[in-house]
């Protein structure tokens, strides 16, 4: 049976959607930690807990990303931008990046993109002692918390953990987690130093948590036979995955992660655009159903519903439709499509899904 991995957030935060949502097929509640906070953190557990449902951790790791704005939102072409570390003591209008060592590998010249290219940034100085950076606004835009930050045909090394990571890891990993899906893993030497601080923090060997890499950037690629013979399973996440290559190499990149997974016996899940459509819509896309069937056949053994689980306006029913089409591929394996009708395969399914599907 395959796996259903869900994303919490305000549309599915409360104990009778997580409930619901449970019952439909999700075999895990993920906290995403790039959009949360000390005090969120504690108050989704809460809720999870409350709930009785199966919950895990998912890292802000390698990437670069906007922690705190001061000022305006909104930054208009030609304008200068102050970039400063959120471990500072800045107070000036500017951004706030969580990682501070993107100072000493940036240089004047450099072009950052923010959120797939809304704003394009170009760095004019660096001051690498106070961690402090000035550029000017190439491409206007508004700028939002928590988005990713790129650095255009330059790659850069960052801690595998942020300091939020370490905290949450060490402060709930023997609390009941069932996993930790750690973001951007470049290589087997990040796996065996997340096993480390687990080490150190699940003195029981049966509360300790299974670690499932994100593939995501090249690095990752480049050692994906290494990282997924050291973890517990594979997590493919398609959208940040695109940041580093051509998206029309996206299903090629996939298809061989898959495959690799297989011929090691990894488990591997799949992420970014599984039914967007129903982010507002109450019926998925065909684009969509022949997605999800055709990455079943791939051999995905399970899926993620990111965006749509966490602000979309059908939680509930998204799990209910990766059911769906997870027995419609089963039964097509086995022979027995033909003799089954829609409300054989899921007795949860209702009109207007139940016709729709």
């Amino acid at each position: 049976m395959h796996e259903i991995v869900t994303t919490v957030g305000p549309s599915s935060l409360d104990v009778e959607t997580l409930t619901q949502m449970f019952y439909a097929g999700a075999t895990d509640f993920r906290i995403n930690l790039s959009h949360s906070s000390p005090e969120s953190l504690t108050s989704y557990l809460d809720v999870l807990k409350g709930a009785s449902v199966p919950f895990s951790l998912d890292t802000q790791g390698a990437q670069l990303r906007i922690e705190k704005i001061i000022g305006t939102n909104f930054l208009e072409e030609g304008s200068e931008l102050n970039i400063f570390s959120v471990a500072s003591d800045y107070d000036s209008p500017g951004i706030g990046i969580n990682h501070s060592e993107f100072f000493t590998q940036i240089e004047v010249g450099d072009t950052l993109k923010i959120d797939f290219g809304g704003v394009v940034v170009s760095i004019l100085n660096v001051d690498v002692s106070n961690c402090l950076a000035r550029a000017k606004v190439l491409k206007s835009g508004n700028i939002v918390l928590n988005r990713a930050v790129d650095i255009q045909e330059k790659t850069i090394h960052l801690s595998y953990l942020t300091e939020f990571d370490e905290y949450a890891i060490g402060k709930f990993a023997a609390s009941g987690l069932k996993s930790i899906y750690l973001s951007f893993a470049s290589s087997r030497r990040d796996i065996q130093r997340l096993n480390a601080l687990l080490d150190s923090c699940c003195l029981d060997e049966q509360l300790r948590p299974r670690i499932i890499a994100k593939i995501e950037s090249r690095m990752g690629l480049l050692n994906l036979r290494d990282i997924a013979s050291s973890v517990d399973g594979i997590l493919i996440d398609r959208g940040d995955l695109s940041r580093e290559i051509s998206i029309s190499r996206i299903p090629l990149a996939t298809k061989a992660i898959l495959e690799v997974c297989q011929n090691l016996s990894t488990p591997c899940y799949v992420a970014t655009n599984i039914l967007d459509s129903m982010m507002t819509s109450d019926l998925p896309s065909r684009a969509e159903i022949s997605d999800l069937f055709n990455l079943f056949v791939s051999g995905s053994s399970g899926i993620v519903l990111a965006a749509e689980a966490a602000i979309g306006k059908n939680p509930v029913s998204s799990v209910q439709v990766v059911k769906h089409m997870s027995r419609v591929y089963e039964s097509s394996a086995d022979g027995t499509i033909g003799f089954i009708t829609g409300k054989m395969l899921n007795s949860s399914l209702a009109d207007p899904l139940l016709s729709w599907l």
